[in-house]
């Protein structure tokens, strides 16, 4: 699979490490896994062999869905999810311990060829996890992106922030990534870096944002940042 690439004018976090106003979660959780998932044809049955299994594991392990979206619409790059989730656990042995189970390999885990396209699992580690309060009179989008590297992306950071102000959007939540795993994907790409939920005054932001960077003033500011973008329009359920 290619990753699409381009000047990518979002801010994936790391660049103000704000959150919307919300309350934590009354558990504590310290691992997190980010599901896009795009759903094969005829493949329903599997799917709900699947997840009544592999989610009775998970759960029992402390796993937990706190989110769940429909995605809306391709921004950017090869990935066509229709669904992404964002699910808890209490550590990150507690995934590892259903993942590598003899029940989840054997039973479970060779289903997902035959109930998806693709899926894709994104792990980040975690301090505190919010609890999403979304406003419908907001836009969301979600983007896993490949840097260059990590002092290419700090100096995006520290050249746009006056551009992002100005824009007015905001951070729910990012994170950098720990490790993935995939179905239906190019074996040989690598784990995105970071991964990121954003909200947005209405649909035209982004656009106009990508516009902005293309101008002079951040001119080769995005080229020399990022080697990759997925990037989705998402609306809670």
């Amino acid at each position: 699979m290619k990753i699409l690439f381009a000047l990518f004018a979002i801010c994936i976090a790391g660049c103000a490490q704000q959150l919307e106003k919300m309350e934590d979660v009354s558990h504590t959780a310290t691992f997190a896994t980010w599901v896009f998932a795009d759903e094969k044809t005829g493949g329903e049955a599997v799917r709900k062999q699947y997840l009544d299994g592999a989610m009775k594991l998970a759960s029992k392990a402390g796993m937990r869905e706190l989110q769940s979206f429909a995605a809306k619409k391709v921004l950017m790059g090869d990935l066509t999810p229709q669904y992404v989730g964002l699910f808890t656990w209490p550590n990150a042995e507690a995934a590892s311990s259903v993942r590598q189970s003899k029940t989840y390999t054997q039973q479970y885990g060779p289903l997902r060829t035959l109930g998806w396209n693709q899926m894709i699992s994104v792990n980040v580690n975690l301090q505190s996890m919010p609890q999403w309060q979304f406003d419908p009179e907001r836009y969301y989008t979600i983007a896993l992106v490949w840097t260059k590297s990590a002092e290419a992306y700090q100096q995006y950071v520290t050249k746009t922030a006056s551009l992002r102000d100005a824009m007015n959007f905001s951070i729910v939540y990012s994170a950098p990534v720990v490790s993935w795993a995939t179905v239906g994907i190019d074996p040989d790409l690598r784990a995105p870096d970071r991964v990121a939920l954003l909200s947005w005054p209405d649909a035209s932001v982004p656009d106009r944002y990508l516009k902005a960077l293309s101008g002079d003033a951040f001119e080769g500011v995005a080229d020399a940042t990022f080697e990759g973008v997925s990037w989705h329009e998402i609306k809670p359920y």
